[in-house]
């Protein structure tokens, strides 16, 4: 009893501590990509403590099969470019029409997502979802909180409902197949990532 009060506690320090963070960098730092370098790594490291210290780390990642979680990471990531296109075709929108500028600032813009999608894959599909999952949580309040906390922030900073809820579907999807496909660990929802949003934000510039 006394051990799940402590994990209960570690969890709400961390998802405060989380929300703080964001908050704090959108509110004063927002678009300064130094500041969101620093932002992420600290994120890093600080999940990576909690998930270290409540032995998680076996539950985020895996030593088996690394070519299928990279497949699947890439695979479900792009399902998720093809039904973006597909969105914005039947929205009448012109989803290459930015292709011109795919060129520019690729290293920059692979250093600070590659950091983004770590910071945000860790802290919360890998340290809140595996610790609520110890702690025995419904699974449906585990997705739901953890896309909500995803979408929510996303409103709170832009004001577009639009993308809130596609926010927090994606992170519904990546939780699922988290939970149900074989071998698609944390690395692969990182690779998932990374994917959509090399293809959609940078190549596409959508």
């Amino acid at each position: 009893m006394e051990e799940t009060k402590k994990q209960k506690l570690s969890l709400g320090v961390f998802i405060i501590f989380y929300v703080v963070l964001m908050v704090l960098y959108q509110v004063k730092w927002k678009g300064e990509n130094i500041a969101a370098i620093i932002f992420n790594i600290i994120t890093i490291i600080v999940a990576l403590c909690f998930i270290y210290k409540e032995d998680l780390l076996r539950k985020c990642f895996s030593n088996d099969f690394y070519s299928m979680q990279i497949m699947k990471g890439f695979l479900f990531g792009c399902i998720v470019v093809v039904l973006t296109l597909i969105r914005y075709a039947a929205m009448g929108g012109e989803p290459f029409r930015n292709l011109t500028g795919i060129h520019t600032n690729l290293i920059p813009f692979i250093f600070i997502r590659v950091l983004s999608v770590a910071a945000e894959e860790l802290a919360l599909r890998g340290y809140m979802y595996e610790s609520m999952k110890k702690q025995n949580f419904s699974w449906l309040v585990i997705i739901f909180i953890i896309s909500l906390l995803y979408g929510g922030l996303i409103y709170i900073f832009y004001g577009n409902i639009f993308n809130a809820c596609f926010c927090f579907g994606f992170s519904v999807y990546i939780c699922c197949l988290r939970q149900y496909i074989k071998n698609y660990t944390l690395f692969s929802a990182m690779l998932t990532r990374f994917t959509y949003s090399f293809c959609v934000e940078y190549i596409l510039g959508l």
